[in-house]
């Protein structure tokens, strides 16, 4: 059995971490799975743990000043015979570079794949140093089109270069809403009402003020209409005062985090993402496998999940008149409602599954 080692900045409920959640419940009995969280924060620990997967936690800040906790995570990969390392970050690709090429020296050293979750700049001496070592690796994960590109046209080889789709365990997130009784009952939403939702991280990148301003002139056009934000972060606060100020407290509910976003997502009557950037969302893949329309920017990899007009409507970001347009339109038409959300599911089921996602890595990882 192949021994493979996720090197990780925390486990935390974030689209990487749970994408490791995935692989060890999926892989548990093809591939040997190790975690090193290289932070304290291991809110995922039972999940990982609970499939077989071996956690360690190595805290590491610097790891060019941490030479010893560097020393540990090279060791650990040597006695447990770790043959692929998967890193996420800069942390984790210099602590893994460093031993390989200054310390270690040996040629049994694990193979090295890089997991772009942010974007590559070369730009300057330390982006042309980041780009430089991740053409060391072994293999480049991108998971989009988008991100490859975007990484190739910043100098990491071609050649190294999969794009892994994430993917969707359809066999949870899809359509029940009997799931959303208790959320509506909890939050006081009328049986009548437009729930309009998203599941985000309260932060910049998501552009919830955005999404606050729209939903005040939504609420022009359909009065029944509520905001679900399912999610926390460091600008939440700071998005309720928005929506105090703007009157719409009655009408507008963050729930904070929540273990399980699937009874929210089937709360909601269609899905939004106002995201200013983004890789290849999970919430939207879980929205459209839950038949849900979505309605997202058209950034990143988002095209490549949505065919506008066949799944959902995509739009530009900021763009304010086309966004309240497209959300009221959905408001007024149950029918064309219930044909998006269809083609959403069908989509995902298509070309965006987990068994996709699971079998992408399994073959990526025995033949590197």
């Amino acid at each position: 059995m192949r021994q493979i080692l996720f090197l990780i900045y925390d486990l935390e409920r974030g689209g990487p971490e749970l994408r490791i959640v995935d692989l060890a419940r999926e892989l548990e009995e093809k591939i040997g799975i190790h975690i090193c969280s290289m932070s304290n924060k291991v809110a995922l620990l039972d999940d990982v743990a609970r499939h077989g997967a071996h956690v360690t936690i190595k805290t590491l800040r610097k790891p060019w000043l941490e030479w010893s906790t560097v020393k540990d995570i090279r060791d650990y990969a040597q006695i447990n015979l770790i043959e692929a390392i998967n890193v996420f970050d800069l942390k984790g690709l210099i602590a893994t570079y460093f031993p390989m090429i200054g310390v270690c020296r040996n040629k049994q050293f694990p193979k090295v794949v890089y997991h772009c979750v942010s974007e590559i700049s070369n730009e300057g001496f330390k982006g042309r140093t980041i780009v430089g070592m991740i053409n060391k690796c072994d293999a480049v994960i991108c998971n989009s089109f988008f991100s490859a590109n975007q990484a190739e046209a910043n100098g990491v080889s071609k050649r190294l270069i999969r794009v892994i789709h994430n993917g969707v365990d359809t066999t949870k997130f899809s359509k029940q809403r009997i799931l959303g009784d208790a959320v509506r009952l909890q939050y006081d939403i009328p049986a009548e009402s437009f729930t309009i939702g998203t599941v985000a991280n309260f932060r910049h990148q998501k552009n919830y003020p955005f999404l606050i301003a729209a939903f005040a002139q939504i609420l022009e056009e359909v009065p029944v209409a509520r905001l679900l934000c399912v999610g926390g972060g460091p600008d939440i606060d700071e998005c309720r005062t928005i929506a105090a100020q703007a009157g719409l407290l009655d009408k507008v509910i963050f729930t904070g985090y929540v273990n399980d976003t699937l009874p929210y997502l089937n709360t909601m009557d269609v899905f939004c993402l106002c995201s200013l950037s983004e890789g290849l969302p999970n919430a939207v893949m879980q929205a459209m496998a839950c038949e849900l329309p979505v309605v997202v920017t058209r950034v990143g990899g988002c095209p490549e999940l949505i065919k506008d007009t066949h799944e959902g409507f995509l739009f530009e970001p900021n763009e304010m008149e086309t966004f309240v347009r497209l959300v009221s339109g959905l408001a007024e038409d149950p029918a064309l409602r219930t044909t998006l959300g269809g083609g959403a599911r069908k989509k995902i089921a298509r070309e965006f599954s987990l068994d996709k996602m699971v079998s992408a890595y399994k073959d990526l990882f025995l033949s590197i």
